[in-house]
């Protein structure tokens, strides 16, 4: 079928080309297998979001889609640094084009072979595709080779270093190289006239030519092999690295609550609440559980932080950090059975409050926060770092009766004298006259 529904000399992709049965089968399994695995990651992250208190919202649709549109997939806030902009936008939109191509593949194998007996990618169509996915492999590797150099060579405080980037920047490159050098492989084997509308794989295809062609068939054979073993283990690996956030980030983006910029969320029922502020993960609002899993960990909200830029006890990219933390190890425990909040409100299990306040985030950091938002106006993927802080602030202040001296007294005089001077009332106008 393959061969019969490709013309003599006309451009046509001829599908699960050298690569039998069997191994198909292989391929299907193995595939099936890491896409499960990835899908169970996702969902359980799912579940501890919805541990938090039930304030995911759905209102004003057409809204939340324009707003993920823009910052999600335009990226606007991305944009206003120049190189981390470029090394972003050519690995994002390079796997888009992976991905469109993975599909237009997928169809033109499984549907339009099997169920309508012709091609989709065949002639002019099948060029452009090809010469699209070469160029985008090529941006590829510019963005991972741009990013790789200013994480691991340039090192900016900023950016952090760990086994989730030693694993996911070398595993794309592998992807992408074993990519092309099966598509070159392949080319070398075949000779087509077209080949030079690979434009990548192409010139690499001239480094093989003259070999013998079963030597060829075996070489693509077993690189074929490698390359979709490592697109598997990119699936399999995914909700627990750095590229989680390509899901987290636009869910954090859609649910993002609506309010005026630099506005706290009140505290309901003040009067009647019997929790007040978040001592622990589940009394976070849900949009707020998920704002800790959508950080790209690009450190902007670091640089521009004035209480680390005083040497105050304060990241705001590593509090997001130390939650998301704390949210995978309440996972964990939960998924041990571990016991329940204690209050005896709830059978919901969660880790205690003293190991998320005081132990995960330290008092001090709390404390050390200006609430400027200039964390929240810098961060990418819209995270609420300030509203964060205050509830932690709020369950110090208001159920522990735990705030600084310093603060105490300023407290103290606003409310014996309607100002944190301690100034008379009858001077409350007098900086007017100046």
């Amino acid at each position: 079928m393959e061969h019969t529904l490709c013309p003599p000399g006309v451009p046509c992709r001829i599908g699960w080309w050298n690569i039998p049965i069997p191994l198909r089968v292989v391929f299907f399994a193995v595939m099936a297998v890491a896409v499960g695995i990835m899908l169970y990651g996702i969902v359980q992250r799912i579940k501890l979001w919805r541990a938090g208190q039930p304030a995911l919202s759905f209102d004003r649709p057409w809204e939340r889609t324009l707003r993920t549109l823009k910052y999600a997939v335009a990226q606007a806030r991305i944009l206003r640094q120049s190189y981390p902009a470029v090394m972003h936008l050519a690995i994002f939109w390079t796997m888009v084009l992976f991905f469109i191509g993975t599909v237009l593949g997928s169809l033109d194998t499984d549907v339009f072979e099997l169920i309508f007996k012709t091609k989709l990618l065949i002639g002019d169509f099948y060029l452009i595709e090809k010469v699209v996915l070469d160029l985008a492999a090529l941006f590829a590797l510019v963005g991972l080779g741009l990013a790789i150099y200013r994480r691991y060579i340039v090192k900016p405080d900023r950016l952090n270093i760990d086994w989730r980037f030693n694993l996911t920047l070398p595993l794309l490159v592998f992807i992408v190289l074993t990519g092309l050098f099966v598509e070159a492989l392949r080319l070398s084997a075949q000779q087509p006239a077209w080949a030079p509308f690979s434009v990548v794989a192409y010139p690499i295809s001239l480094l093989f030519r003259g070999s013998d062609v079963a030597g060829l068939e075996i070489a693509h054979r077993v690189l074929w092999s490698i390359h979709f073993l490592s697109v598997a283990a990119a699936f399999a690996t995914l909700p627990r690295t750095n590229l989680f956030h390509v899901f987290t980030s636009p869910a954090n983006i859609f649910f993002a609550p609506f309010k005026v910029k630099g506005a706290l969320q009140p505290i309901r029922n003040l009067e009647q609440a019997e929790q007040l502020g978040a001592g622990k993960l589940t009394d976070f609002p849900q949009p707020q559980l998920v704002n800790f899993d959508a950080c790209t960990e690009c450190g902007r909200c670091q640089v521009v932080c004035p209480a680390y830029a005083a040497n105050q006890p304060l990241n705001p990219k590593y509090v997001v950090l130390d939650l998301q933390g704390a949210l995978t190890a309440f996972g964990e425990t939960r998924r041990r059975g571990g016991a329940g909040n204690g209050n005896g409100a709830s059978s919901r299990p969660s880790i205690p409050a003293s190991q998320m306040v005081g132990d995960v985030i330290k008092h001090e950091t709390l404390w050390a926060c200006t609430t400027c938002y200039g964390c929240v106006y810098e961060c990418p993927v819209l995270i609420e770092h300030v509203d964060a802080i205050v509830d932690m602030r709020r369950y110090l202040a208001l159920m522990e009766g735990d705030i600084p001296a310093s603060l105490a007294t300023t407290l103290t005089n606003i409310e014996r004298a309607g100002n944190p001077w301690k100034q008379p009332k009858r001077k409350r106008a007098a900086w007017a006259r100046r």
